[in-house]
């Protein structure tokens, strides 16, 4: 729980919602230690869980490269408090790179379908469509090779605490536990192959 405060969303929702956090880490989150060059995920996949780093490092490769082909400036470190697909909670997200661990490490990963069947059934659901709501918009603002897998829309829990408190309208988020297919803006800009989540 503590470890999570430190990435900006679920931050903001414990400090909101403190009462729906140690149910979800016990449904919906595991901690698992990663091996030198375990690969977590790799271009094109589904991704299923969102990644959060506890310590150790990882290398990200965008797009189809690999450890092999590479070019070392696109490569991107990803080290503790780091988070990865966040996306993966919102839209139907396919991985836009390949993780790789470059030094044995631990990894929170909290299961994307788990967690939506979770947090319908709690206070937090409503606070969390105008975040989904958020999540497009600004998302919808990005060019193509901005969205990948280490994107997020705020980089600390206070700034995501602040503009929560004037979210856009959540009009059409979450009518089932499932995400929603894109929405034409999103699918032009391919943030993913469908779309954000619905939660009405």
């Amino acid at each position: 729980l503590l470890l999570l405060s430190n990435a900006p969303f679920f931050g903001a929702l414990a400090e909101v919602h403190p009462l729906v956090i140690p149910d979800l880490c016990h449904s919906a989150m595991k901690e698992v230690a990663v091996n030198l060059s375990e690969e977590m995920f790799h271009f094109g996949t589904r991704g299923t869980y969102v990644h959060f780093v506890v310590n150790g490092t990882f290398m990200y490769y965008p797009g189809p490269m690999t450890v092999f082909d590479s070019e070392p400036a696109a490569q991107k470190i990803i080290g503790e408090n780091d988070t990865l697909a966040e996306a993966a909670l919102w839209v139907y997200w396919d991985h836009k790179g390949q993780l790789t661990a470059s030094s044995p490490s631990d990894v929170i990963k909290v299961d994307t379908d788990v967690f939506r069947r979770f947090v319908r059934k709690t206070p937090a659901f409503a606070w969390l469509k105008g975040y989904v709501a958020m999540f497009a918009t600004l998302g919808q603002q990005l060019e193509e090779h901005e969205l990948d897998d280490t994107w997020m829309p705020f980089q600390s829990v206070d700034s995501m605490t602040e503009a929560m408190r004037s979210p856009p309208e959540a009009s059409a988020v979450w009518r089932t536990d499932k995400p929603q297919r894109a929405s034409k803006p999103l699918a032009a800009r391919r943030v993913s192959s469908r779309e954000t989540a619905d939660t009405s």
